[in-house]
């Protein structure tokens, strides 16, 4: 494939493109051809890793990275985060679970006589 540029742009293509249906195609690292990347849209969601996302973003088979925050904008009375493990995290700040700040929890060194 040898894209014709006008402009700075590619305007068009001249012989075959290769790809996978549905794949999004990115170039090569040496920037001669286009092959077919991780990233899979349906139409509706997109997969990461995934030929079947089941959400509009749906990542398989990694960690999710980012050095600033997740930010919902969910209706309140909705949860933001769903957590399907059962995995201690010990870093996971919980505050305001169930409507309650750390206040309202006994100290870890308070002892408490029944």
């Amino acid at each position: 494939m040898n894209p014709t540029a006008d402009n700075g742009s590619a305007s068009s293509f001249t012989g075959g493109l290769v790809g996978t249906s549905n794949y999004i195609p990115k170039y090569t690292s040496t920037g001669t051809g286009i092959v077919t990347s991780q990233i899979f849209d349906d139409g509706t969601n997109i997969g990461i890793g995934t030929a079947v996302p089941g959400e509009k973003l749906d990542i398989s088979g990694g960690s999710i990275r980012t050095t600033n925050q997740f930010i919902s904008t969910i209706s309140p009375g909705t949860a933001p985060l769903i957590v399907s493990s059962n995995t201690l995290n010990t870093n996971l700040n919980a505050d305001l679970l169930d409507g309650n700040d750390s206040t309202y929890f006994a100290p870890a060194s308070t002892t408490v006589t029944i």
